[in-house]
């Protein structure tokens, strides 16, 4: 799979996400390493300006939806 297609599956699994999702089950849907999963997250983070943020409470990412 292509970096962007994995950086629009990643969009689209936090998007439609209900809960946190965390980085291992993150790392298993896209089928790639814990690093890689680290660095989609950062690339949405900077690049595309989208609040992903991590959850201590639920430890696992979130889509922001209050911040869009």
């Amino acid at each position: 799979m292509a970096s962007f297609d994995r950086v629009y599956e990643l969009t689209a699994i936090l998007q439609s996400s209900r809960y946190a999702v965390s980085a291992q089950e993150l790392a298993a849907r896209l089928e790639c390493s814990l690093p890689t999963v680290k660095r989609y997250l950062a690339k949405l983070r900077n690049e595309y300006n989208l609040p992903v943020t991590y959850s201590q409470k639920y430890q696992g990412y979130i889509l922001d939806k209050k911040k869009r």
